[in-house]
Order: C-alpha cells, then structure tokens, then sequence
C-alpha cells in the first residue's frame, strides 16, 4: 500500500503503491495505513522530513467513492472525512518537513495530501494533471482541500477552481502558487525534495504561524463582502446544473476563512458529510461516477483482443474532420485528410496546426508534441490514397445524398476489411448504405464539437453492422480516451433526436407569442448551459430543417402532426430563406453575434413572437414553460428505449449530461424520469397533455414500468430490447 525507504540521512521516503487497485486511491485501508505509518513517523525523532511520492505512474487519484458509500448517517461520513483531515493536520504540525513529489497526477483527496505538506515540487510533463474535481460529480473537497488552498493561493484564484473543477498542468499550478518547483523527471524531483528538507529542518505552514487569514477578500473586509455578494449570485445563476456542491463549498470557504484552520476543516468536513447524501449528489455520483466508468469499461474483453487502428482516412477538413485528425494525429495513429481538393484538405491540416499553437499557449500540450502530431496528419486528394487505412470517417456536410455518394464511391477502391464510418449526427445509416455491397462493414462514429474537448461519442449499430466492426470501433474510440455509448440505428439516434424536443418545443412557445428572453431564461433555470433558441444558433437553422425534412421523407407526410415540429420547419425556413439567417455559423440566426460585444437576441426573433423587448409576453407561466422544455425531452427519451434506441439506462443518463448538457444534478434524463416516482410522472404528463396537446402523452414503457412495479429503467433489464454488443 506504502512503500517506505530511508536514506543515510535519515529522511523517510513513502511511495504509495496500491498493487491491488487499478489506481492509487485513498481507501480505509490505504487510510488506516496512513494513519499508523504518521504516528509512528512523528514519534521518530531521528527522522529528519519525510517524501511522499508514488510508485505507480499516478501520484493519487483522490478516494474511493465506496469508502463513503458504505457509511449509512451524515455523522459517519463527517467522521471519516475528520479522520482524513486528523491525519494530514498531525504531519503538517510535525515540526519537521515533510515534501509531496509528484510524479504523476494528484486530483481530489491526492491534491489535498499535496496542500498540506510543506513544500510541493512536480514533474513538468503534459500528462500530469493536478486539481479538485469533486464538485463535476457532485461532491466537495472532504479532507482540508478547500481551506489550505484558500490559504495557499488566496480567495479569489481558489474559487475557479473549487466551483469548476477543472485539472491544471504543474506548470499552471506553479504560476498560480499550488507547485513550489518543477522537475523534468522522477530522479530530478526526488533529489529536489531530499535538498528542501536538508536546508529547511524546521518548518510550519503558513496558516499556523497565523490564527487567521490575511487576505483582501477575507468576508470581514470591505473588499471581501462585495466579493462575496457578487460569488453568491454567479453561483445561483451559473452552477444550477452542478446542484448544491457549489453553494457547499462557498458557504465552506466564507465561514472557514473567519476560523483557524482547525476550525475551519471541521466546517468544511460538515458540508462534505451533508453533501454526500442529498439526492442530486447521488445522481451525479451515479451517472459521472459510475455511469461513466461502466460506458468506458463496455466490452473491455473483446476489445482488448481486436486489432488496433493503426491508419485513418478522414473525409472532409471541416470543424469535425480537423477534430477527429488532431486527437488521432495526437494518439499516434496514421491519419490521411481529403477533402474536395488537395488545397482546401491542406488548409484544413494548417488550421490543425494553428490549433496546436493555441493547446501550447494553454499548456495542453509540450511545444514539442505539435511536429510529430502535424507530421502524422498527411493531405491527399483521391480516394485511392485510402487504400492502406484500416479505418475510414465521412464528415462531410450533413448531406444525405452526398453521403450517399461518397461511400459507395468509396466502396470500390478500398480494401475489403476496411471499416467505414460516418459521423452524422442524426442521418440513418440504413439510408446511407442503400445500395453498397458491404453495408456490414459500416458503423457511425457521432463525435460532438469542439472534438477535442467533447469527450462523448454515440457509436451507431446499424442493422447490418457486424461483430467485428463494432468491437474495432469501440476499441478505437476506447483509445483516443472518449466515451462510448452505443445506440440503435434511427433518424436522430438517441442525442440529436432528444435535444432536437428541446428546441422545437422552444419554437413552438416563440409562435406561440412567449417572449424568447422568457424561453431562454427558462432554460437556463433548469440547469442547462444554454437555452433551446441558442442550441439552436449552434446546431445551425439549415441542420434542423434538414433533419426536419428527412423525418417527413421516412413518415411520407406532407405535414407534421407534432404542432411543434411544424411550426419549427416554418421558423427555420423563413429565417434562412427571407432573413438569410443560419445560425452562429454566419453570426445570424436567433441572436446575433457581433464581431465585437456580446451576443444579443436579434430583432427577428422577437418579431416571431410578436412581442416587442419592452413587452414580455404573458402566455402561460414561467413555471409552465420550464416543464414544457424539460417534460418534452423526458418522453422522447422513453420512446428511445420503447424502440430499442438505447438498451442501458446508464448510457442514456451519461449521453444527455455529456452530449447536449441535460442538468448534471438530476443525474441524467433518465434518472430524472423518475426523480417523483413513475404514478407522479404519469400524472404529469396527463395534466401536461390536456393542456398542450398529444405530444405530452405519455410513452407505453411509462405505464409498463408501473404495471410491473419498476422504479426506474435502471433496474427494468427484462423490458428492455437486447443487448447491442454481444459480450
């Protein structure tokens, strides 16, 4: 568990290696270990500092989640959170130095037993990662991280990176404060942290050579309450889809910073043991936690025999295809860019570069990483150059004849084992093949955009996909280190077909006369990052009449029944028609984006309401309007897995989080189908129907769950269709 060493000098070495986990974690036994290992260290007075550092390529990836769960009260939970923070406290007040070497990265609780040694020195390399994640699954730091870092760096650089959680490079937290030194390796950080403790024999950490805080943002000063007043509204109104973890930990670091710091680690502890049991921190932990690990590990045995993609060719240089070429070009895999001609796929390969430039000012990536990806990226301009590749994407524009076009033209020159995929987003593939000779060797890969920084990809089986493309295609995507999730083949899959709801139903209430600051505003109030008319702007108005007019194609009707999806196809034809208005793509389409200044709702939107900016609509309630948006995505996911869409209800949970931002805090679309029970839901809908129309009936599946007495779809296997991979 801990390794430990001791040099001639008498300095004590601890190496964390837990050999029988799949990482470094902070367990009860890895705790209790820790524990015995501190008491016996501090009663050595011949020890003159101690190292922390790993044995593993991980410094320490925080707690185990289980080590929680197991606890049934709040007060359990408080207590193993103190015993955590009891533990650092008695090393960090030892009197002798003690020294985290990070060799690898130190998120959550590994980040926290960093803070709270007295000098910390770290690896300089890309692939070190260092922050305090717990608020993304909706958690806080337990075992002291919010009070050190506040110390450590002051209030206002804490604050970012509690309520985001972001991960930072060694060479970021050095600029900011949380890193002491760097080292270009492990040989270089240990002999570093043996010189600190050799020339600092006696220490104390900052905090307790003062009672209390000295900082200009502190609450009791006049800076610190208007600082304060303004961090509580940003959290009321840009952190709702995060649920209570952010409120928990500003309350936690405004009453901390008033205390000492073993005050102060007693409150923090307080409002991590609250936290951990209130339902939406469940869900998130359920869904980011556990839902995503499920997805990540989904047919690890057969895919761990399958052949690695050695070779990709990438059929279009737009936003899409750059992506997909630069996270390849980045994992070392071969990649041959096409598009209409050599000069245009060249552009697309200089724009990646470009983007590198941007990764290295950020720290993304080493300066020196950005020749070998450029040179793994090559332009071509036929076909036949795909000859050699073992995998082959289309992203071309959204076109299905084109599509169309493009595979059977592709079909006759390359190899017969070579896999084709598509990354529409919402096109069935069983269209697409029509007419090919190998349809089973096609598979659609759905990355979302920026692909970069997306991690989410909907894996599409069509109905005469194989095995064998599949479980490589999954591999693949396992490799560039995205998550999986796959789907039934159908116009829309699961993602597109879901928050396309979210923005018709918002189309509708606009021709309905809802102000459309109203219907962004409600939005928002649910927890999603945007409202639907901007989700819109983003997906571009041509997509969604596209989309509109391939489902009219496949149901062979001239016009919608669903009242919101007819009047969607007439907003978004007379927007790109009389207005020429597209979306952000052309900085025109529901709002307007200035080249300089903020976007802004345009004037032809509030004319569709027939509303003017001074005179908000009143049709229907505020309250009303929310369940609309949100009720509306809740039964079309139902349909979903009443048509076999989706056949696991953690990967639809994971999908709307990840895929088009449904409110983290309810732990997904799914879950939050039966947040009330499944009798409220239907209740719901009924009242919903007969106010606004059928497309509020509620879904077969609904009232078979309850005539079966299913909770959730979690737990409904058996009606459920089969599974997409056969494991």
């Amino acid at each position: 568990m801990i390794n430990i060493q001791k040099t001639e000098n008498n300095i004590l070495t601890l190496s964390v290696d837990s050999k029988d986990a799949s990482a470094n974690l902070i367990d009860e036994s890895f705790l209790t270990h820790f524990e015995t290992l501190v008491e016996e260290i501090t009663r050595d007075e011949g020890t003159l500092g101690v190292i922390i550092t790993s044995s593993r390529k991980e410094f320490l990836l925080g707690a185990d989640l289980e080590m929680f769960k197991s606890k049934s009260s709040p007060s359990e939970i408080y207590q193993l959170s103190r015993k955590l923070q009891k533990v650092l406290r008695k090393l960090e007040t030892w009197g002798k130095p003690v020294v985290a070497a990070i060799n690898g990265s130190a998120l959550g609780g590994g980040l926290e037993l960093a803070l709270s040694c007295h000098h910390r020195i770290a690896v300089n390399h890309k692939s070190i990662r260092l922050g305090l994640p717990e608020v993304k699954i909706g958690l806080m730091p337990g075992g002291g991280g919010t009070q050190r870092l506040i110390r450590l760096i002051g209030i206002e650089k804490s604050l970012p990176l509690l309520l985001n959680g972001n991960h930072i490079s060694p060479l970021k937290a050095k600029e900011i404060g949380i890193i002491d030194a760097l080292a270009d390796n492990k040989e270089e950080l240990l002999e570093k942290a043996k010189a600190f403790i050799e020339q600092n024999p006696e220490v104390r950490q900052k905090w307790d050579k003062s009672l209390l805080m000295l900082d200009p943002h502190a609450p009791n000063s006049p800076k610190g309450y208007q600082f304060f007043s303004i961090a509580s509204a940003m959290v009321d109104r840009d952190y709702l889809s995060f649920g209570t973890g952010p409120q928990k930990i500003l309350s936690s670091v405004y009453e901390g910073s008033l205390v000492p710091i073993e005050q102060a680690c007693q409150i923090e502890a307080n409002y991590f043991a609250e936290l951990f049991q209130e339902k939406s921190s469940q869900a998130m932990m359920q869904t980011l936690f556990y839902g995503v690990q499920k997805c990540k590990k989904k047919g690890d045995k057969l895919t761990d025999q399958a052949q690695s993609i050695k070779t990709i060719g990438i059929i279009g240089a737009g936003i899409m295809g750059r992506g997909i070429a630069q996270i390849a070009a980045q994992l070392g895999i071969d990649v041959l860019l096409k598009d209409q001609d050599l000069t245009t796929a060249e552009m697309g390969r200089n724009t990646i570069s470009k983007s590198l430039d941007k990764d290295i000012s950020r720290q993304r990536i080493e300066p020196s990483a950005k020749k070998d990806i450029i040179e793994k990226i090559k332009s071509v301009d036929k076909f036949e150059d795909f000859l050699g590749c073992d995998l082959i994407i289309e992203a071309a524009p959204e076109n299905l004849a084109l599509k169309k076009s493009l595979f059977k033209e592709l079909e006759e020159v390359i190899a017969p084992d070579t896999i084709l995929a598509t990354n529409t987003s919402s096109l069935p593939l069983s269209i697409t093949t029509e007419g090919m000779k190998n349809p089973e060797r096609v598979i659609g890969l759905h990355f979302f955009s920026p692909v970069p920084r997306m991690s989410l990809v909907e894996i599409i089986k069509a109905k005469k996909t194989n095995q064998k493309t599949l479980i490589r295609s999954l591999k693949f995507i396992k490799d560039l280190g995205k998550v999986p999730i796959i789907v039934r083949d159908g116009l829309g899959f699961f993602t597109t077909r879901v928050f396309m709801k979210y923005i018709t139903e918002a189309i509708l209430a606009l021709t309905e006369g809802c102000s459309p600051a109203l219907i962004e505003n409600a939005g928002r109030s649910l927890g999603f990052p945007m409202g639907p008319l901007e989700v819109g702007d983003e997906v571009s108005l041509n997509l969604i009449k596209n989309l509109l007019e391939e489902k009219a194609r496949l149901e062979k009707v001239d016009a919608f029944s669903d009242l919101s999806e007819k009047k969607t196809q007439e907003v978004v034809t007379r927007f790109i028609t009389k207005f020429e208005r597209l979306g952000k793509k052309n900085r025109k389409g529901f709002y307007d984006y200035p080249t300089e200044g903020p976007k802004r709702i345009s004037r032809q939107t509030y004319q569709e309401a027939e509303v003017t900016i001074n005179n908000p609509s009143d049709v229907g309630t505020f309250e009303c309007l929310k369940d609309r948006l949100f009720y509306i995505q809740i039964i079309e996911t139902m349909k979903c897995y009443e048509e076999g869409i989706l056949n696991t209800a953690h990967e639809g949970d994971v999908a709307s989080i990840m895929g088009w931002g449904f409110p983290s805090h309810t732990g997904g679309v799914v879950s939050a189908c039966h947040r009330e029970g499944n009798q409220a839901l239907l209740d719901k809908l009924s009242t919903l129907q007969e106010k606004w129309g059928d497309r509020f009936s509620a879904p077969k599946i609904l009232k078979t769950l309850i005539n079966k007495n299913y909770d959730s779809l979690h737990e409904a296997r058996e009606i459920l269709s089969s599974p997409l991979l056969e494991e």
